[in-house]
């Protein structure tokens, strides 16, 4: 009777809800990312449209750290899910814990169901903090369901790995969906889950976006790649890389010129912008 009463834990708020523009956009088949057993894809309109208004019970965060890997780099976006249910084992979440904001990926521990535990995915296994162990009962989850390749600068001194951010306005610039094709963009996509398109680039545009992600649509098929260099001598030749670690680089001519040495390499036809990568939804 003596025993002060247990104090009960009061989890951490919720972030300001995400307010997306009111866009439907249509969703394009089979975007692959080309590997040696499977060349890019044809696409094939679905039919199927993909609503803004999907994104209404979500909430976005600005990555500080590289905890995420591949998966999220350091400066981008992240959308979170706001429902009720509780993140499933191993997927990535952004953890509120008193003060503090973590992210990495979920584990539960069988034997301490007390405890969750968040470890990073940095790439450099030799960089990688330790993992961390937390109370369930103080701890709110929110799990990640996509990346947006928003690299805007966001000026913050709050404490953590992530801060939220109200702002959605590169999803103004969805313009279609495309719907991955194979595994070969691991650890970025894999097969089923959304690549946000935005507009068509130019191909003057290509050299001041390299290392970007884009679709690419060729006279040998279409793919998901990261723009690298020009081939040296060869100014209509680029390289585009794998986005993951089965996926293969490929060398495309950016433009048809007559008598051409390497006339036998595939032909870009267009590309587009990738604005990010979901998940899952709901």
């Amino acid at each position: 009777r003596r025993d002060p009463p247990q104090r009960i834990p009061t989890l951490p708020g919720l972030p300001e809800l995400l307010r997306p523009p009111d866009k439907e956009v249509p969703v394009i088949e089979r975007l692959a990312a080309f590997t040696a057993q499977m060349g890019p894809s044809e696409l094939l309109e679905s039919g199927d449209v993909f609503s803004t208004r999907s994104l209404d019970s979500h909430a976005v965060y600005v990555i500080k750290t590289r905890n995420l890997g591949f998966s999220g780099p350091s400066g981008c976006r992240v959308l979170v899910r706001l429902g009720d249910s509780p993140p499933s084992d191993y997927s990535l979440v952004v953890a509120l814990h008193h003060d503090r904001t973590y992210v990495g990926r979920l584990h539960r521990n069988d034997t301490k169901p007390g405890l969750v535990i968040i470890s990073s995915e940095a790439e450099n296994p030799l960089q990688r903090p330790p993992s961390l162990f937390l109370q369930m009962a103080e701890v709110r989850l929110l799990q990640i369901v996509g990346v947006l390749f928003d690299f805007s600068p966001h000026h913050s001194r709050i404490p953590g790995d992530a801060v939220p951010e109200g702002d959605s306005s590169i999803l103004n610039r969805l313009e279609l969906v495309l719907r991955v094709d194979g595994d070969s963009a691991l650890p970025l996509a894999i097969e089923g889950q959304m690549i946000l398109g935005g507009a068509r680039l130019l191909p003057t545009q290509l050299a001041a976006m390299e290392g970007n992600i884009i679709a690419i649509d060729t006279s040998e098929g279409c793919a998901l790649k990261r723009i690298a260099k020009v081939v040296p001598g060869a100014p209509h030749v680029r390289m585009f890389e794998s986005v993951g670690g089965l996926g293969e680089s490929m060398l495309i001519r950016t433009e048809d010129i007559e008598e051409d040495r390497l006339g036998n390499l595939p032909l870009l036809h267009s590309t587009r912008e990738v604005l990010g990568v979901l998940y899952e939804l709901g």
